[in-house]
């Protein structure tokens, strides 16, 4: 039994080999089918999944988390921001979340917040 990340790309190695040969079939003066990174799509189709990274380098009070999909997980990006209470409740420098979180994103906040 192979991996399936290895089956996938056997996958998409027979697609590439079938769309060539059809292009071959189909205009007689093409011999040579050539791939590249310029045409892969036309052979492969558009990736699935797009890599949707906000920062090329993660700023001070930014963390990142991982959320579980039922494709496998996603990628997050937990924010914290320092604001004064401008009823003057509460301490100064206290942590406050929104939301159901969960206890790995509730410690990840808390991450967030060192900073």
């Amino acid at each position: 039994c192979r991996e399936s990340g290895v089956r996938n790309l056997q996958k998409h190695i027979e697609r590439i080999y079938r769309k060539a040969a059809m292009k071959i079939v189909s205009t007689p003066e093409s011999e040579v089918i050539t791939v590249s990174p310029t045409n892969l799509e036309d052979f492969v189709g558009k990736p699935k999944f797009l890599n949707q990274r906000l920062y090329e380098e993660t700023p001070p009070g930014v963390v990142t988390g991982l959320a579980w999909t039922s494709l496998g997980g996603k990628e997050l990006y937990i924010e914290t921001v320092c604001s004064n209470n401008p009823k003057g409740e509460g301490e100064k420098g206290t942590l406050r979340t929104t939301g159901q979180l969960g206890s790995v994103m509730e410690e990840s906040t808390k991450i967030a917040h060192t900073f």
